[in-house]
């Protein structure tokens, strides 16, 4: 889930450090009206890029264009 979340999708604080989780909070509450319509639409893209049927049915055309046709 890390490679999902950067600036443009939200925030993800470095690993036990409760400054810079606050920081992060902080961040996105002061973002503008714009700045969360924004993030929303692009959280949205990534959701459906990775976990939507079609993202669901690419992984497995993928895993089974692999598998050797010899079995």
């Amino acid at each position: 889930a890390c490679d999902l979340i950067n600036n443009s999708t939200g925030y993800l604080a470095k690993y036990l450090d409760v400054n810079d989780f606050s920081m992060g909070i902080l961040d996105i509450i002061n973002l503008s009206t714009e700045e969360k319509a924004a993030m929303s639409v692009k959280c949205r893209q990534a959701a459906l890029a990775t976990s939507s049927y079609q993202a669901f049915e690419r992984q497995i055309y993928k895993v089974y264009s692999n598998v050797p046709k010899t079995l």
